[in-house]
């Protein structure tokens, strides 16, 4: 199957788009301290919105999720995401980030509409499962 990928992507992991490295650049600017609560801030604001989820806000989910899996297993960075440090993120921050990549993979979500049923949707599931075991 063929699969288009969105503007500004290059692949289909979680850093591999325009918007992740965007993020990754505002939080390595950001006080270490701020840096959980700027990715919390993703979380939710893809929570709080009802309507049909925009291709540059699921990119932004996917990475702040990947980043949060990095910070709390040493398995998932080491498959080459960047190195961004983060305070050890709280269970009610992991809960947000599974929520936000339910929604990423569900219905009404552009991200997903562009990804199908690829590997960069099984890459979310993955990251899910990681953050659902600690």
């Amino acid at each position: 199957m063929e699969v288009v990928s969105p503007v500004g992507s290059w692949g289909e992991g979680p850093f591999d788009n325009d918007d992740a490295e965007d993020l990754v650049l505002r939080l390595m600017d950001a006080e270490l301290g701020r840096r959980v609560g700027m990715v919390s801030a993703e979380f939710e604001s893809v929570l709080r919105d009802g309507e049909y989820l925009e291709v540059d806000e699921g990119n932004m989910v996917v990475a702040a999720a990947a980043l949060v899996a990095g910070s709390v297993s040493d398995e998932f960075l080491l498959r080459g995401g960047p190195t961004v440090p983060l305070p050890t993120p709280t269970a009610d921050v992991i809960t947000l980030a599974v929520r936000a990549l339910e929604r990423i993979i569900g219905a009404q979500s552009e991200w997903r509409d562009l990804w199908g049923e690829g590997d960069a949707v099984q890459g979310v599931r993955d990251l899910i499962a990681t953050l659902q075991a600690r």
